[in-house]
């Protein structure tokens, strides 16, 4: 299936890939906002810095998966979610996380 006939099917594996969910300017910020909480805090307790020191990341649980996650496969910060998840897989495709994704992989 075509990234442009794309159909999310709620499957969450694309959420569940370790890895970066790195931030853009000004979305750290956001995020923060919708949640409620002081910018700063958020960046120091739900960032880290990506290895080449470049970007912010968001955290991941012990398993590898997006602490926004919920357990029905939601995205807790889905109105204000990063560029990163909302491009996949439109505007950009993973090796890994291509045959992970049901939308994709599913046959009509």
């Amino acid at each position: 299936m075509s990234a442009q006939n794309f159909q999310c099917a709620g499957c969450g594996n694309c959420c569940r890939i370790t890895g970066y969910v790195r931030l853009r300017g000004g979305e750290a910020e956001r995020i923060a906002e919708f949640l409620g909480e002081d910018a700063g805090r958020f960046i120091q307790e739900r960032t880290r810095l990506t290895r080449d020191r470049q970007h912010l990341s968001l955290l991941e649980k012990p398993g590898g998966e997006c602490v926004y996650l919920t357990h029905e496969n939601r995205c807790l910060i889905h109105p204000v979610k990063p560029a990163q998840c909302r491009g996949y897989p439109q505007q950009w495709r993973s090796e890994v996380m291509d045959p992970l994704c049901e939308g994709l992989t599913r046959t009509h």
